[in-house]
């Protein structure tokens, strides 16, 4: 009996070892993509340093996960560290980094700032503005919140906020760069962007 117990615990070790394995490809994903967009809108001229920043305390952060998940002996030891650390959200007691929100921020934050930086942005005034009403809105919200779980209506407060932001952003990009149409899509801040395409 005292074997059949021991054989359990190492199979649910194991298995847990695997879904973390899992959570820590599927976070590193995660921050590539971020990465690429990043890349894309640098390639563009827009000013990446804040993305940059999130991009490299999302990689510390996955480092240090990925060390307390190593040291893990025992399935309890796996379960805490693996409750330490959500890089989006879902930790009731542990870190949420909330990755996809902070760099849908910074990125929609740096293209507006690209658009302000524009000589031809004044007759937009009122549209910049209202852009960055939406952005403040949303940085507000991820300031309560910190590394807190959402709680309510935060996370969907954040991504209205920031869709309604994307839409104004994309239009004002198109419009200052010469392409002139106006934006049918309805595309959210949570795609890699299509600034520019």
């Amino acid at each position: 009996m005292a074997s059949l117990k021991a054989t359990l615990k190492s199979c649910m070790f194991n298995a847990g070892q695997q879904l973390a394995k899992a959570r820590i490809m599927a976070y590193d994903t995660g921050i590539q993509k971020v990465q690429d967009r990043t890349n894309t809108l640098s390639s563009k001229g827009v000013d990446t340093t804040q993305l940059n920043k999130l991009i490299s305390q999302a990689q510390i952060n996955l480092g240090n996960l990925a060390g307390s998940i190593s040291s893990a002996t025992n399935s309890s030891q796996l379960k805490t560290a693996l409750q330490s650390y959500c890089q989006y959200n879902g930790c009731k007691s542990g870190t949420n980094f909330h990755l996809a929100a902070q760099s849908a921020l910074a990125a929609e934050q740096a293209v507006l700032d690209k658009i302000k930086s524009n000589p031809n942005s004044g007759q937009y005034s009122s549209q910049i503005d209202q852009a960055q009403t939406k952005l403040t809105n949303a940085q507000n919200i991820l300031n309560a919140v910190g590394t807190n779980i959402y709680q309510g209506t935060q996370q969907t407060d954040v991504w209205n906020a920031l869709h309604d932001a994307h839409g104004i952003i994309k239009q004002l990009w198109s419009e200052l760069n010469g392409h002139g149409q106006k934006s049918t899509s309805s595309s959210s801040s949570r795609s890699s962007g299509s600034y520019g395409k």
